[in-house]
């Protein structure tokens, strides 16, 4: 019997190139490193190794390994979102918190927040409209994290004061935006994801003992100091709407829908409510997942649209169809039985999130000696099954794997989870998948029977990371005019 090989051969360049081009350029490195190794390479950055794997029987073993395999406390996401995330909580916590957190992201929960999206979406492109001359160039992509990010605050909180809820949403996105910004990734792949959260978690406790996240910018100069006072302004938000909450009568609180008094009223398995920390901790992931990942994924969608013009005529058709009103169709004409009758509509979005997977890759950091394949990987080598490669194989997709052709996903092929898996897979597959996609439908239909939209000339996007997603460099600049003109 052979004896298996502790890791698939080493990409050559230097650690802290293959670092940088994983920020600046990630598919790119996955490319070239398949080019020279095949399907199974390692990818090394400062201090870590990554078992990179693109086969998809291969894919099947780390999507399937068990939760007590490896560690979700130290995945490489440097944003930090409290020690009682559900994106870093391990074994039974994990199994608990997810099934906590899951009802209201998914089944008909979703179609109650349907009517929502739309009237938000509506009002929001009705006054891009009303602002933007016709024609004029414009970037889609920020306009998507405002649609997505009032679209989460909403369905979190519920009725709030409109005023309290603007201020919420520019105290998310300013934190979100410092967050997420690259010098952040980079940081994180010199030392670790793990250490970042954790010294900008130390300091932003300090700035809420202190009180000092209130006091000007300029007085606390220090690029990590700002990012903790960003986060501590939001976390103090939380807490008055947290507070509110609770204070609602338990009667009239149970009629309400919003996700936060769904918590309010969760109990654990001991019969106790959750605490105030424990439900922080859970807003923040809910605002930064809901909102970020699914305004990526729309600009990607809307980049590979304007890309194949022939693919759009015919979503223009199909939405002309389903809404004859055209530009006049109310927001609330868009019913879950209309949006879910959009059949090339969904075929568009998982087409795109086919060719553009806003994560390149699903990770596992393994806890001991792990064989995958030929491999038995050392404890603390992360097993990356690679979302980007698997999606532009040849041998699963045809001969066209680069083309955007949506009718692949209509012609009766059914791909399998470790073909197609732009939310992860296995135990830890993306909570609120079934709610992005219902809301990307719901967005790109109400935009598309409004507006009319062209790519402006001349613009190029490469793929680069903003902080744990894959975006287009560019954004998504765009030509925009009422669709009746």
């Amino acid at each position: 019997m052979l004896c298996a090989m502790p890791l698939p051969p080493a990409y050559a360049p230097s650690p802290l190139s293959q670092a940088t081009r994983l920020g600046m350029d990630p598919y790119g490195l996955l490319r070239d490193a398949r080019d020279a190794h095949g399907p199974d390479f390692t990818l090394r950055i400062p201090g870590d190794r990554m078992a990179v794997f693109s086969d998809p029987e291969r894919v099947k073993e780390v999507l399937r390994l068990a939760p007590s395999q490896f560690d979700a406390s130290e995945v490489n996401v440097p944003i930090n979102l409290g020690p009682n995330s559900l994106l870093f909580l391990d074994g039974d916590r994990h199994k608990r918190e997810r099934k906590l957190l899951m009802p209201p992201l998914h089944g008909e929960r979703i179609t109650v927040f349907g009517e929502l999206m739309a009237r938000l979406t509506a009002a929001r492109v009705d006054a891009l409209l009303a602002e933007t001359s016709p024609g004029a160039s414009i970037d889609l992509m920020p306009e998507f994290q405002r649609v997505t990010l009032s679209v989460i605050v909403a369905s979190i909180f519920g009725v709030i004061d409109p005023q309290r809820q603007r201020e919420l949403e520019g105290l998310t996105l300013a934190w979100t935006r410092a967050a997420l910004a690259q010098s952040v990734f980079l940081v994180s792949m010199m030392t670790s994801g793990a250490k970042v959260r954790a010294f900008l978690e130390r300091k932003t406790n300090a700035s809420l003992r202190s009180g000092a996240h209130g006091r000007a910018s300029l007085l606390r100069p220090l690029p990590w100091q700002r990012l903790a006072d960003a986060k501590a302004r939001v976390v103090v938000r939380l807490r008055e709407e947290l507070a509110a909450c609770r204070a609602v009568d338990p009667e009239r609180r149970a009629e309400r829908s919003d996700i936060l008094a769904l918590l309010v009223d969760t109990q654990d398995e001991q019969g106790q409510p959750l605490d105030d920390a424990h439900i922080i901790d859970e807003l923040l992931t809910l605002l930064v997942g809901g909102h970020e990942t699914t305004a990526t994924a729309l600009s990607w969608a809307m980049h590979h649209l304007l890309s194949e013009p022939t693919a759009l005529a015919k979503l223009h058709a199909e939405l002309d169809a389903a809404a004859p009103e055209g530009p006049a169709t109310p927001a609330s004409a868009w019913t879950p039985e209309r949006v879910e009758s959009l059949d090339y509509l969904g075929a568009c979005i998982d087409e795109s999130m086919r060719l553009s997977p806003i994560a390149p890759a699903v990770g596992r950091r393994v806890v001991g000696p792990t064989t995958i394949g030929d491999y038995e990987l050392p404890a603390g080598v992360v097993a990356w099954a690679s979302i980007y490669l698997v999606h532009h194989d040849p041998a699963v997709w045809g001969e066209d794997a680069e083309v955007f052709r949506p009718q692949r996903f209509l012609d009766g092929g059914r791909f399998k989870a470790n073909q197609y898996f732009p939310f992860g897979g296995g135990n830890r597959r993306c909570i609120g998948a079934a709610f992005a996609n219902y809301e990307m439908r719901v967005i790109l239909a109400v935009l598309l029977s409004r507006a009319r939209v062209e790519a402006e000339p001349g613009v190029v996007n490469q793929p680069v990371i903003h902080g744990f997603a894959v975006t287009p460099s560019q954004g998504v600049r765009v030509r925009i005019r009422p669709r009746s003109a």
